[in-house]
């Protein structure tokens, strides 16, 4: 007989894995709710279950005993932030920001929830449902900006940045997904739209970061699958750049100008950083917002107050000393190992499977790279896609019947 119980908790479950994808690009209070729901409901189930973690007959896993590649470095990374909570300038602002840890929990609700391929691509279709009606919203937005044609779409999010790194996830994985899945029916019509879409979204966000986290993306995607497309890939970046306005010009070329007026505002608080960290080297200043901390150590002729130094490596240098900053290393070393463990097993899956991999861990190298210039860890709506692509790796390891 089934169990209604069970058959509940499941549904449920399945709702949240879906709430969550389609949230991702329609408002983080969805986007935690579904996280939330899906925890709570999850571990209660699994302790009325009273089980350890067995693969059962559908491919999903009950328990409380959950191993991933990943349980290390988050247990050093949350290690880290409270250590640098109890010795921060301001332990209570610190302990405030330490609270987003719980976000962690998307790698395990989707690594081990997500349990069968059909499913997986369900979930990802939903997520890239979204971000496409997001990217119309974003275009549409733009073409109506008050600001001119060159202004920044900031689409269904409050900022143009956080959009921008939201589309460089969704459209590096539907590119990957369009190029090289192997999908029928509607399926096919839907990624190649999905990636146009959020591709054209992307550029008019005009996030240079998000940019360079794309390109990074698709020359890793290319290298993996097709590596003479990188040839028509540069060329076409020419023509793009040739034929932009002056404003798209400006904006690409400021990228490798470090004297433009739209970097040196960056260059002052990567110095500030740095020094912040060279007075307080073990553990930081703590995770509190750096607007104050940063006004003790700009230079003079800096013009910006900020809470942040648009860089990953920076910030966490600053925050958590040089605790936090080898915990960070390691972390995102585990995180793009568990997703890269995903790609090499999911061959056996399907060659969508395999592209959906692919796709993934080039948005996870761009999402890397992209934080040489923006503090992207730190904005919750795109960490938590980063952390829902690190459990889709985890869950084609345990899917393929590879998981270690």
């Amino acid at each position: 007989m089934s169990n209604p119980r069970a058959s509940l908790a499941d549904l449920v479950l399945r709702f949240s894995l879906y709430a969550f994808a389609i949230g991702s690009f329609q408002g983080i209070a969805i986007t935690q709710s579904a996280l939330i729901l899906g925890l709570v409901v999850w571990g209660v189930d699994a302790r009325l279950r009273r089980r350890s973690p067995t693969m059962v007959a559908d491919g999903e896993v009950t328990g409380w005993r959950l191993t991933t590649p990943v349980d290390l470095a988050f247990l050093l990374w949350l290690g880290s932030g409270i250590v640098s909570t109890v010795f921060a300038v301001d332990p209570l602002a610190s302990l405030d920001k330490l609270r987003k840890i719980f976000m962690i929990g998307t790698v395990y609700l989707f690594a081990f929830r997500l349990g069968t391929w059909a499913r997986t691509e369900r979930v990802v279709f939903a997520l890239l449902l979204s971000a496409s009606v997001a990217s119309i919203v974003g275009v549409v937005d733009y073409l109506g900006h008050p600001y001119g044609l060159d202004g920044r779409t900031r689409g269904t999010m409050g900022h143009y940045m956080t959009m921008g790194g939201l589309l460089m996830l969704a459209a590096s994985v539907s590119v990957a997904l369009a190029l090289f899945g192997r999908t029928g029916g509607w399926r096919r019509p839907f990624l190649w739209f999905s990636a146009a879409a959020t591709t054209l979204c992307l550029v008019l966000t005009f996030t240079r970061s998000a940019w360079v986290g794309f390109l990074v993306a698709v020359v890793t995607l290319l290298g993996l699958k097709k590596r003479w497309l990188v040839v028509p890939l540069a060329a076409a970046l020419v023509v793009l750049y040739l034929g932009a306005s002056p404003g798209f010009q400006d904006r690409m070329s400021s990228i490798v100008d470090p004297g433009h007026r739209a970097n040196v505002e960056r260059v002052h608080m990567w110095r500030a950083g740095l020094e912040i960290f060279r007075d307080h080297p073990l553990v930081g200043v703590g995770l509190m917002d750096m607007a104050e901390v940063y006004d003790e150590y700009r230079p003079p002729d800096a013009r910006e107050r900020h809470g942040h130094f648009h860089n990953v490596f920076v910030q966490v240098a600053a925050a958590r000393g040089a605790v936090g900053l080898v915990a960070f290393l390691y972390l995102l070393w585990a995180m793009g190992n568990a997703i890269w463990r995903g790609l090499r097993a999911a061959r056996s899956i399907s060659p969508t499977a395999h592209a959906l991999g692919a796709g993934a861990y080039g948005a996870y190298l761009g999402f890397v790279v992209s934080g040489l210039f923006e503090w992207n860890f730190g904005d919750s709506e795109v960490i938590m896609v980063v952390y829902f692509l690190v459990g889709v790796g985890i869950a084609l390891e345990r899917i393929s019947g590879n998981a270690r």
